[in-house]
């Protein structure tokens, strides 16, 4: 999934987001887990998204 689009974090500074795992649209050097970058909260583009995750509970 690297490289497909910046995930959107928790993490906010006023009316900015912290975003992470780059993108196709900004070149090789950037699509990697470890890069970071603010963007204006309400940003709307195709390559800024988020990912759906679900914590299993241990059974028993």
């Amino acid at each position: 999934m690297g490289g497909n689009a910046w995930e959107w974090l928790a993490d906010r500074q006023g009316d900015t987001a912290l975003t992470a795992g780059g993108s196709w649209w900004y070149g090789a050097h950037q699509m990697r887990a470890e890069s970071m970058q603010w963007k204006p909260a309400d940003f709307s583009v195709v390559y800024v998204g988020f990912r759906c995750i679900y914590a299993a509970l241990p059974r028993g």
